[in-house]
């Protein structure tokens, strides 16, 4: 019986020690809990499309700890005051500087020093259907029919790894739900020396764009060299039909010997400016 009375003393003193471990540990763990600092800042109550004008009713403050606030968030409606998206920010997302524009800032912002913003009407034949988006890579095609301007019908490649610059008016990703119907403009950020090869492409063949992987980029030094080498095309064609028209030496009707007066060559080539042809 002793021995019994001992073992259940020994018992009751373990619990208590345990018990009061548990509270020290809990109390500790409010404590903890209650230190930490949250400050309020503005996040989207709902999806802000690239564009769009940020308004109180597009977002609501809420209390995010002081160590995973993001740089550049905001917690000042004022600050936000002509402000606009200048990408997508989805619902839960904070507000940041990152993501906004002035309203005074054009879309000419984000073209690169030397390149420039061509369009194109899209459809499923020429744009790969509705599989373009916005920073996809894509090769430029055209089909042409030999013409005066065109030695011979066929096709040829003019750019490769052109980066798409706009599906619509999206300049930006979005997700699938954005790809339901296909795209009705294309549009593609090209080097400027390569503007000349696309309006003759554009304006005497038929284009077409192939999809490409992301490696495939654009040099950045300047003139492409299938846009090079489809001028020089054109331009040899022109040559060669001027030296075919002028190659037969004129005779004298008198003697029937070659005539000392001989037409001199020339080198002749349609270029485009703007709207207008200009014969060199």
């Amino acid at each position: 019986m002793r021995s019994k009375s001992m073992f259940l003393m020994v018992a009751c003193v373990c619990g208590a020690i345990a018990a009061v471990g548990a509270s020290q540990f809990m109390q500790a763990h409010s404590t903890s809990g209650s230190a930490l600092q949250t400050v309020e800042i503005f996040v989207a109550n709902r999806m802000i499309n690239q564009g769009d004008e940020i308004t109180a009713e597009l977002m609501s403050l809420e209390a995010w700890p002081t160590d995973r606030i993001p740089e550049g968030a905001y917690n000042d409606l004022k600050a936000l005051d002509g402000k606009f998206a200048g990408q997508r920010i989805f619902a839960g997302e904070p507000i940041i500087t990152g993501k906004l524009v002035d309203s005074s800032v054009d879309m000419a912002v984000s073209i690169p020093a030397g390149f420039s913003v061509v369009s194109m009407k899209a459809d499923a034949a020429n744009s790969v259907a509705n599989l373009v988006r916005p920073g996809d890579r894509v090769n430029v095609l055209a089909y042409f029919t030999k013409s005066d301007m065109i030695p011979e019908t066929g096709v040829r490649t003019i750019l490769t790894g052109v980066r798409v610059f706009a599906v619509d008016n999206r300049t930006a990703r979005g997700n699938d739900l954005d790809q339901t119907a296909a795209a009705s403009t294309v549009s593609l950020l090209i080097a400027k020396e390569d503007e000349e090869a696309w309006t003759f492409a554009a304006e005497l063949g038929r284009i077409r764009l192939s999809l490409g992987r992301p490696s495939e980029s654009q040099s950045d030094q300047g003139e492409s060299a299938g846009g090079r080498e489809f001028l020089k095309w054109l331009a040899d064609y022109q040559s060669s039909k001027c030296d075919g028209s002028e190659g037969a030496v004129a005779t004298d009707s008198s003697n029937g010997q070659p005539s000392k007066s001989k037409a001199e060559k020339t080198f002749k080539m349609l270029k485009l400016h703007g709207s207008q042809w200009t014969e060199y």
